[in-house]
Order: C-alpha cells, then sequence, then structure tokens
C-alpha cells in the first residue's frame, strides 16, 4: 500500500475504524527460518468476509501500512495466521520482528480478489516467501475437499520451509522463471495435472511472475485459468 502522510492516515482510520478496522492479539510466534516468521492471532472475526487470498493490513508506522495474507483462517475459533518475510531492516520487518505474544494491535479486516479458482481439479501455487501464506490459503482450502488437488513451484534461498509448512512440491533458485516452466511441463509429461483443467496462481515478485504468465499463455493455458497479483517489484515500494 503506497505511503500516505501521518495525518492522512489517522483521519482514514478514525472515520473508517467501526466498519473496517479491528483488534486482534499475537497468541504464537514462530521463526521458521532465518527469514520467514509465522505469527498466530486470535480476535473476533464474526461477521468478515474472507476469500483465499484476502490480504489484511496493518499500519507499521506514522505514514506506511503492509499487506499480509490470512490462512488457517478460522471464523469460530477466531483465529488466523499469517507469514512474514523478513528481509533487512524495513520498516514492515521491524514491526514484525518486535510483535511480542499477547500484544493486541489495530488491523484493516480481510479484502481483496477473490483468487481461488472452484472450477478446476488441478490447482498449482507459483511464487517465492512473499507468496507462501498465498499458497496455504489455496492449500487449506483444496483440504477440504475430496475432489481438488494441489501443489506448489517456489523459487526460495531455503527449500526446507516447504517441508516445515506442509507444502510439498517443487522448488527452483531465485530468478530462474524458465525453470518453473520446466518444472509445469514435468507435472504435466508426469500425468500429475491436466492443462485445460488445472488452476495457476503466480505471486509475488512482479519479474518473474510476467516471465511465467508470458509463457502459460504461450502454452495455450487460458486467461481465466491464472491468477496473478505481483507482491512486490525491485526498486518499487508500497504494492
Amino acid at each position: 500500500m503506497p505511503s500516505m502522510p501521518k495525518w492522512l492516515n489517522d483521519t482514514v482510520e478514525n472515520i473508517f475504524a467501526s466498519k473496517y478496522i479491528r483488534e486482534t492479539t499475537v497468541i504464537e510466534t514462530e521463526n521458521i527460518s532465518y527469514n520467514l516468521k509465522k505469527i498466530k492471532f486470535s480476535g473476533n472475526l464474526l461477521g468478515l468476509e474472507y476469500k483465499p487470498g484476502y490480504a489484511i493490513e496493518f499500519r507499521v508506522n506514522d505514514t506506511d501500512y503492509r499487506k499480509y495474507t490470512p490462512y488457517n483462517y478460522d471464523k469460530a475459533d477466531g483465529t488466523f495466521e499469517i507469514l512474514c518475510h523478513l528481509h533487512g531492516s524495513a520498516s514492515g520487518c521491524d514491526f514484525i520482528e518486535n510483535l511480542k505474544v499477547g500484544e493486541t494491535i489495530k488491523y484493516i479486516i480481510p479484502r481483496g480478489k477473490d483468487m481461488f479458482k472452484s472450477d478446476f481439479k488441478h490447482h498449482i501455487a507459483i511464487g517465492d516467501e512473499t507468496s507462501l501464506g498465498a499458497a496455504l490459503s489455496i492449500k487449506y482450502e483444496t483440504d477440504g475437499y475430496g475432489y481438488y488437488s494441489f501443489d506448489s513451484i517456489f523459487e526460495l534461498d531455503d527449500h526446507q520451509v516447504l517441508k516445515d509448512l506442509g507444502l510439498y512440491g517443487y522448488h527452483t533458485l531465485k530468478n530462474e522463471p524458465e525453470k518453473i516452466i520446466e518444472s509445469i511441463d514435468i507435472l504435466i509429461k508426469e500425468g500429475i495435472i491436466a492443462p485445460y483443467n488445472t488452476a495457476f496462481y503466480i505471486t509475488g515478485n512482479g519479474k518473474t511472475l510476467q516471465s511465467v504468465r508470458k509463457s502459460l499463455k504461450q502454452n495455450d493455458i487460458s486467461g481465466n485459468q491464472i491468477f496473478s497479483q505481483a507482491y512486490w517489484i525491485e526498486g518499487r515500494k508500497g504494492l
């Protein structure tokens, strides 16, 4: 989300607090790896709409908000989890690093695009560390039905996190989108997925997203089978 002046953020929060802002409490934190942190929250989720891929927003300082994708979203229990990619001393990272169990904070309620493509049997999440929460939200949706299957392809520095999170699938080195396409070809050739009956969810690095999406369409994958959303682009702040 783009930065806005403090006075404007304060005004927006005051005006829309009753409709769009709620409080939640940190009940668990876990460092999955050196640059990935899992946080579990508890609060009142009744009356909120949630769909896989929706994002919540935290105000991380006076001028900036950061978006995170909740998963394992349980309205009855009032809990959800997020995964946070920690990349240096950026304002969002500092905010997440400093969250402690028992701390209560405000957030903007879930909203976004309807990500899950229920008409397709196979579902493949493609991305990087910033995409893990979205992938888990899709996986939890497919796990709830016997009909769907789920796979993932990630470009990661630490591949162990996929096993830790239960996201078994394929992985590649960073900035090698052609390897992601090769992995998709393997899934097709081995009969694990059928191109005409597969939904592709490409998120994370905008550059990788463009390359993978272009290649899929060149290989006759229909546009309605592809959900794509850049979470970050090199040199650009505040997607």
